[in-house]
């Protein structure tokens, strides 16, 4: 019921648009606004290690969601105006 420190994850430039976190609190999956552009990446807290998550086909991520055990992501994204949902595994 305390907060955690998540270092290396907070940028005062940066902007959250979703965020979602396993069931252990180890990975928690961002969607944020950076410099101008919308990327979403993967914060592990063992590590404190924050890794960029790519798509492909390139689109503009808006919404994530983590399942519970860590291993999947799935990521809501604009790609040439139509919204597309990808399930992207995660090592």
């Amino acid at each position: 019921q305390q907060p955690v420190p998540v270092p290396g994850l907070e940028r005062p430039d940066a902007q959250p648009l979703s965020v979602a976190v396993d069931g252990r609190g180890e990975r928690l999956a961002l969607v944020r606004q950076l410099e101008g552009r919308t990327e979403l990446v993967l914060y592990r807290r063992n590590l404190m290690a924050l890794q960029p998550v790519p798509l492909q086909p390139p689109g503009v991520p808006r919404r994530v969601a983590l399942r519970a055990d860590g291993r999947e992501l799935a990521v809501e994204v604009s790609r040439q105006g139509q919204w597309q949902v990808d399930l992207i595994a995660v090592p």
